[in-house]
């Protein structure tokens, strides 16, 4: 038997499972979860991304300089925003290709060649690397399916918990 559950309505479900061999009953394994629109799980990622990119101070603890001018922040969120539009408008493949020409191409450096490059706007690698992770998650869940909305396995959401750390996936 392989025990299966599909929610109809969005929220938090508690499920719980007891086998019986006949005779006796386990003991209860309970689990909760909760489930999400699909939308939800692109623009979460990214909504985090948004967050994490207005949290960056403009200077790193080394004293480096963050982002590559004073502008660079603005251009990111306001890129991100028209992707957060295009989702909601259900324009599934056109955010997918803003996000991956426009977005990715400014903070890839750190993952290509282990500094950030002349494109990046986001210049420390420390930064980069959480920023890019969230990037490519919403983009994954966009890849899925670019004619519709993206499918979420709620299981392998990224969490980023507002203190630049990037957390494993759950």
């Amino acid at each position: 038997l392989t025990p299966s559950f599909n929610a109809d309505v969005p929220g938090p479900y508690v499920m719980q499972l007891i086998a019986n061999d006949g005779n006796v009953d386990s003991t209860p394994d309970t689990t909760a979860v909760e489930v999400i629109t699909t939308n939800d799980a692109t623009t979460a990622a990214i909504q985090d991304l948004i967050k994490f990119i207005n949290a960056l101070p403009a200077r790193d603890a080394k004293g480096n300089k963050v982002f590559k001018s004073r502008h660079a922040r603005r251009v990111l969120v306001r890129e991100l925003m028209v992707a957060l539009r295009l989702i909601k408008e259900n324009k599934f493949r056109a955010a997918l290709n803003l996000l991956s020409h426009n977005e990715r191409r400014l903070m890839d450096g750190c993952f290509a060649q282990k500094a950030a490059d002349r494109n990046d706007l986001i210049r420390t690698c420390e930064e980069q690397v959480v920023a890019y992770g969230l990037l490519t998650e919403a983009m994954g869940y966009l890849a899925e399916s670019p004619n519709r909305a993206p499918r979420l396995d709620r299981n392998k959401r990224v969490h980023w918990n507002g203190r630049h750390e990037h957390h494993g996936r759950r």
